[in-house]
């Protein structure tokens, strides 16, 4: 189970509920395999899950901003370029992921 539910999700929630007015940007990446427009809509819909998490832990908790990066921004680099099949996959393992940045809104 990949949901933000377990680990930390339910403490950040909470921390994220005790702030005045904030705003919780989901930011959403791919790896480079594949078609960048593809790319593009995975990342979106990667962050579009989380972000559904959020409203579904009550309304109010926060305002939720969504925004799919897909390729454009890797953690990976050129480390993965050697290699090929399964062992390239797994080295873009960390650009596949999802983010979230906190921000006080302006109330």
């Amino acid at each position: 189970d990949r949901s933000p539910s377990r680990g930390l999700g339910d403490v950040y929630k909470r921390q994220v509920a005790s702030l005045e007015g904030p705003v919780v940007v989901v930011n959403g990446y791919s790896d480079p395999l594949g078609g960048a427009a593809y790319n593009l809509a995975l990342a979106e819909r990667r962050a579009q899950a989380v972000a559904q998490w959020w409203r579904q832990q009550g309304e109010g908790i926060a305002d939720v901003t969504v925004i799919g990066h897909g390729e454009d921004h890797s953690v990976t680099g050129d480390r993965c370029k050697a290699l090929r099949g399964d062992a390239l996959k797994q080295c873009h393992q960390q650009d596949r992921r999802v983010q979230l940045l906190v921000k006080m809104g302006s109330g």
